[in-house]
């Protein structure tokens, strides 16, 4: 939020778009598999870089890229 050299309305609509794309992520998870807890294993990615990938990518990207590195990790473990 910070790093950015903008108006605070730019600021603040930056940030409320990067919401709701994380909040369409997460609901595209959870109806593919209820039982992902995506904010707990998207905690240990560096901010900058969830950003970056939110910023440039769409969400069904996103949320592919999550299930295919993350989601199916975890069910083959």
């Amino acid at each position: 939020y910070s790093n950015f050299n903008e108006g605070e309305e730019q600021k603040k609509h930056r940030l409320q778009n990067l919401f709701k794309k994380t909040s369409a992520v997460v609901t595209h998870l959870k109806e593919k598999n209820p039982s992902v807890e995506f904010y707990k294993t998207i905690a240990r990615v560096p901010p900058d870089v969830f950003y970056h990938q939110l910023e440039t990518r769409s969400v069904l990207d996103v949320a592919d890229d999550f299930e295919n590195r993350h989601v199916h990790r975890l069910l083959t473990q």
